[in-house]
């Protein structure tokens, strides 16, 4: 029985397009081509599988577990800010931490270096002294001698 002599109703009516002049040729190159896509046409659909509405429980659980990875995506997001945070934190208390000590160390070396210049000081004034009562002693034996030696 050939296409054109049948009678199609319903849904599978749906399926074919509207004839017209231009589907002649342009859209199929011969007519093996033109019979096999109205063989194609006049295939049954895919079933479509059956949904069936989901009750009041599955939607309350749906929900329950869309708030769960919402919590547990806000507590992931918290703990890396937290982490965040407490780094920055301990990277300040560090540097806080180092310029206390480094300002201490400068602190010590500046009275260091005060208390051997001062001590540097008093050397070369005990030194001038020692020097003074040596050159008085020198001076003292070697005029002694001149004048023993000359009477």
């Amino acid at each position: 029985m050939p296409l054109s002599n049948r009678i199609i109703r319903g849904e599978q009516a749906q399926q074919f397009q509207t004839w017209s002049v231009d589907n002649m040729g342009a859209a199929h190159a011969n007519r093996v081509e033109r019979l096999m896509s109205e063989v194609g046409a006049l295939k049954p659909a895919a079933a479509q599988p059956v949904v069936k509405p989901l009750s009041d429980d599955e939607l309350r659980l749906m929900a329950w577990e869309e708030q769960l990875q919402q919590r547990e995506a806000r507590i992931a997001e918290l703990e890396q800010q937290a982490l965040h945070d407490a780094e920055q934190a301990g990277k300040q208390r560090g540097y806080e931490a180092g310029w206390d000590a480094a300002h201490h160390e400068r602190v010590a070396l500046i009275q260091a270096a005060n208390s051997l210049t001062t001590e540097f000081e008093q050397f070369k004034t005990q030194l001038s002294e020692k020097l003074l009562d040596l050159a008085v002693l020198v001076a003292k034996k070697s005029g002694g001698r001149h004048h023993s030696t000359a009477s």
